[in-house]
């Protein structure tokens, strides 16, 4: 009897050390991150119970909390205190410790340390498997060591985005990692699509090229956990090129709407930028027509008067003019308009219609002269000659013409100049 009976303690000894290696096992993985390993332990069954939780969870969510909680405290820790084992039952007490360097419960981190008191109680099936842990700690202690950092951890959100756009507005593109993320990703009404770092730093560069005074001015800013919402009102005068257009020196102002969400390192992920794109193109455009049309009225105008070297001021200097399917250079150029000038000395152009398409010009118009000088080996006709032609002109950042277009109906004119007098 007497050895039965110490054969039957031994074997609720063994049985006891069994569930208590088993739990201690358990938070060894969870502490390691090895929540795939938790199929191994937890039964199918399984209900998790946690302070902060009214409702139980089931196996999968559990999981779910154990990885938040290990991507919240990555230096996690369970230290034990007292341990009590049964066949069935563990009951642990201890310390949780660790450092808030990730994302919790929808807010980013304090990175504060933590040293949590806590409790749990384990319940085994007769498989061997938890069947349930349940899990207890003073919420007032864990927010006093860790929520209690929560005007710093908004300060920190709040710097990160008044540094970027205090970045953006002074044309400090190199500086934008410091506020950016590696993996970030930007969304404008200025970008087509979904854009990286590197478009939104060179999208910045042309922004402040045509607008070296442009400020955001900051009216709100409002942190959300892991986001900041900031509202404002953007200024500037486009006193430069933008977007291969010339300066128009048009005020513009606009209300903006900024989210970003931050990561763990208060740095931007996300940014989604919005704002009324039309009344920025009505501000930035509205008389730009005007100013194209007006260069080239002024170019006609010297090239009626024979001003060659005026005319080519108006072109960039590697510009190109294609005249009837032939490409000239700008000294060419200015040899067509100077023969044009001795064949019809009084040539005058002239512009019925104007259409412009952000940097293109299409001209339609006339040419009229009478031709008292040789023109294509021929001598004076004295004949007056009126002609269509028609031009597209492109405009660089510099308000420059980079290339041109011109047809002209010559078969009109030989026909008006050579043909049978009516």
């Amino acid at each position: 009897m007497l050895a039965a009976g110490l054969l039957l303690a031994n074997e609720l000894m063994s049985q006891d050390k069994k569930t208590l290696q088993t739990a201690k096992t358990y938070f060894t993985w969870v502490d390691q991150g090895k929540t795939h390993h938790l199929n191994k332990l937890l039964a199918e069954d399984f209900s998790g119970n946690i302070s902060f939780d009214v409702n139980p969870l089931d196996k999968a969510g559990w999981k779910a909390m154990m990885e938040s909680l290990k991507a919240a405290f990555p230096d996690m820790k369970h230290e034990f205190q007292a341990e009590i084992s049964e066949k069935d039952k563990v009951a642990l007490k201890g310390l949780l410790k660790g450092t808030n360097n990730g994302n919790y419960m929808g807010q980013l981190p304090t990175n504060k340390a933590i040293a949590l008191p806590f409790s749990a109680v384990l319940l085994f099936n007769q498989k061997g498997k938890l069947s349930t842990i349940s899990m207890s700690f003073d919420p007032r202690v864990f927010d006093m060591q860790m929520v209690g950092e929560g005007e710093n951890r908004t300060g920190r959100a709040k710097q990160t985005i008044t540094g970027f756009f205090a970045a953006i507005d002074a044309g400090e593109t190199d500086r934008f990692s410091e506020f950016c993320a590696p993996n970030f990703k930007v969304t404008s009404p200025l970008l087509s699509g979904e854009s990286d770092l590197a478009v939104f730093q060179s999208n910045s560069s042309i922004l402040r090229l045509g607008f070296p005074d442009m400020k955001h001015e900051i009216t709100r800013m409002e942190y959300t956990g892991t986001h900041v919402m900031t509202t404002g009102v953007f200024r500037g005068t486009n006193s430069g090129p933008y977007s291969e257009n010339l300066a128009t020196n048009r005020k513009v102002e606009f209300p903006f709407l900024v989210l970003d969400e931050l990561d763990a390192k208060y740095k931007i992920s996300n940014r989604w930028i919005m704002f009324d794109g039309q009344s920025f193109n009505t501000q930035l455009y509205e008389g730009y027509s005007q100013v194209l049309e007006n260069l080239l009225r002024e170019m006609f105008a010297a090239s009626d008067a024979g001003d060659v070297d005026k005319v080519v001021s108006y072109w960039d200097e590697y510009g190109k003019s294609n005249y009837n399917g032939a490409e000239h250079s700008m000294d060419e150029l200015k040899t067509r308009l100077k023969n044009f000038k001795k064949s019809f000395p009084d040539i005058q152009r002239t512009i019925d219609a104007v259409t412009v398409c952000g940097n293109r010009a299409h001209v339609r118009g006339t040419v009229s002269g009478t031709q008292s000088g040789p023109y294509m080996g021929k001598p004076a006709t004295n004949r007056r000659a009126t002609i269509g032609f028609m031009a597209e002109y492109l405009f660089n950042g510099k308000g420059k013409i980079e290339a041109g277009w011109t047809e002209v109906d010559f078969g009109a004119l030989n026909d008006q100049l050579f043909g049978k007098k009516r």
